[in-house]
């Protein structure tokens, strides 16, 4: 018996000089799985609230005990499911129908609307013919209003189609239409479209790739602003063809614009630069304007002023009245708001 005893001492003695650690992969065994999770270096039961010493034979032991088994019980039955406390679970056939429907409302309304526009469903989907209602069980409840809308329209479908339009491109050439504007609430927006050949298409696509918000619009603040966005979703920037831009001096300026930025740190020699038709022919208009006698400006001026406003001066009688002609016609409306 002494020398028993002895032997358990060295024993005990030799095994106390190492401190076994908490493994992660025991919490994914299934076991442990669901109760078992580290606390500090040891191993923890969040059932009994209890520590347990990180030897795998004592996890054994303790998931056997007749305490552990009678929490687990007691969480099994008693657990209240997330539709009892108010939280609405969505199955993949629904979460795909809001999909469609908030790209709906992205593509053809205000998000405003998804709040009326559900709720009409929803109407519609309790109604059978021949029945007055159905159970709402059976049924698929669109929980769909703005704020939900408006997340999924940012963090599902915006990111899907960018990646979906970034393979399209692939190493095709592209070129960028880049202008800068500030919205109503005050907030500086980089606007970029991009042009180029489609290879499942067979297509020239222009289309909509971005809104940068930029605090500053100078050619260094535009230039980190357009590379950050391209390298960041894995554009190949060496086929870039050219970009197209008003003709504002930080957009392409000769000798410090973001068309010379983007040429030199980029090696990009071949760059093409293409102004704003509209803006250049605008510059055009006011710089012959500046030949006209101040009398032929201020005449042209008022006459538009005149018949502006009035729908009775614009009429065909008055005009004819005026001009002294019978059969003179009115100039066609294109647009009937105009």
């Amino acid at each position: 018996m002494t020398g028993l005893f002895r032997y358990f001492l060295r024993t005990m003695g030799k095994w106390a000089k190492y401190t076994k650690k908490h493994k992660s992969e025991w919490e994914n065994e299934s076991q442990f799985k669901g109760w078992l999770t580290r606390k500090r270096d040891g191993s923890y039961c969040n059932i009994c609230n209890t520590d347990i010493r990180s030897h795998r034979a004592d996890l054994i032991r303790h998931s056997q005990t007749m305490k552990h088994k009678l929490q687990a019980n007691k969480i099994g039955t008693n657990q209240m499911c997330l539709q009892k406390l108010g939280v609405t679970v969505s199955n993949d056939a629904l979460k795909r129908k809001e999909i469609i429907l908030a790209t709906y409302i992205a593509a053809h309304s205000s998000i405003r609307s998804v709040d009326h526009l559900t709720d009409i469903l929803n109407k519609f989907s309790k109604l059978q013919p021949g029945s007055a209602s159905v159970s709402t069980e059976s049924q698929d409840i669109f929980h769909l209003h703005k704020t939900k809308c408006a997340a999924i329209i940012q963090n599902v479908i915006a990111p899907a189609l960018l990646k979906q339009l970034v393979n399209d491109v692939g190493d095709m050439y592209y070129s960028l239409l880049i202008d800068e504007s500030t919205d109503v609430s005050t907030e500086k927006l980089l606007c970029l479209n991009i042009k180029y050949y489609s290879v499942k298409d067979n297509d020239i696509k222009l289309q909509f790739l971005s809104f940068i918000s930029v605090i500053k619009t100078t050619a260094e603040d535009l230039y980190q602003a357009v590379s950050q966005f391209l390298l960041t979703n894995k554009f190949n920037v060496q086929k870039l063809l050219g970009i197209g831009t008003d003709g504002a001096s930080n957009m392409c300026g000769i000798n410090n614009s973001l068309y010379t930025q983007l040429k030199t740190k980029f090696g990009l020699e071949k760059l093409v630069l293409v102004k704003c038709i509209c803006h250049s022919l605008n510059l055009c208009s006011s710089k012959a304007a500046e030949i006209f006698a101040d009398d032929i400006d201020f005449l042209l001026k008022e006459t538009y002023n005149w018949f502006k406003n009035s729908t009775l001066r614009i009429s065909l009688h008055n005009y004819q009245q005026l001009a002294g002609y019978q059969d003179i016609e009115l100039l066609t409306k294109f647009c009937p708001n105009i």
